[in-house]
C-alpha cells in the first residue's frame, strides 16, 4: 500500500468508501489492529467498521531450497556473503531497494565477494523499472536487473 494520505485520496476518487458501505457484508483485513488500525488510518466510516475482521498474519512454511542450487540459478558464487532484500509492489518498495543498493555498494569496498539479490513485487513503480532496466540485463528472461558479475545486485520480479 502507498502512504495513508495517498490511499485516502485514491479511495475517495474511486468511490471505495461508498463501495465498502454498500457492497460488502464483511471485509477481511490482513494484519493486526494492534500494529496498524486500518479503520483509523484510512478514516473508514463508523458504519463500515463493524464489517472489518482482522485475520492476523497468514504464515506458511516457506519451501526449503538448496542454497547451492539457488546460488547457481542466480549465477552467484558458491560461497560468500549474500544479501537478500524483498519488498512488495507499493511505491515504498523502490526507496528500500535503492537504499539496499547503496549499502551493498559501500559494503563491497571491504567485502568484494559480497553479492545481493533484490526482489520486488509485480507492481513495482515505473521509476524502479526505469532504474533497474538501466542495469546490465541478466540472461534470465524472467527477471530484470543486474548480474553480480557486474558487481551489482541481481533483481528478480516476484511473479505472484
Amino acid at each position: 500500500m502507498d502512504g495513508v494520505e495517498r490511499t485516502r485520496t485514491t479511495w475517495e476518487q474511486l468511490g471505495v468508501y461508498d463501495a465498502l458501505e454498500n457492497l460488502y457484508d464483511g471485509i477481511a483485513v490482513y494484519g493486526s489492529r494492534d500494529l496498524f488500525d486500518v479503520a483509523k488510518a484510512y478514516a473508514i466510516p463508523p458504519s463500515v467498521r463493524p464489517k472489518l475482521h482482522y485475520c492476523g498474519f497468514v504464515i506458511r512454511e516457506p519451501p526449503r531450497g538448496d542454497p547451492t542450487a539457488i546460488r547457481r540459478e542466480h549465477r552467484l558464487p558458491a560461497e560468500g556473503p549474500l544479501v537478500v532484500a524483498t519488498v512488495g509492489g507499493g511505491s515504498d518498495g523502490f526507496p528500500v531497494l535503492d537504499a539496499t543498493l547503496d549499502a551493498v555498494a559501500k559494503l563491497q569496498k571491504d567485502r568484494p565477494n559480497l553479492n545481493a539479490i533484490l526482489v520486488t513485487g509485480r507492481a513495482g513503480s515505473s521509476r524502479a523499472r526505469t532504474t533497474f532496466n538501466s542495469w546490465q540485463r541478466p540472461t534470465r528472461s524472467s527477471a530484470w536487473g543486474a548480474t553480480t558479475a557486474s558487481a551489482r545486485p541481481y533483481l528478480s520480479v516476484d511473479p505472484s
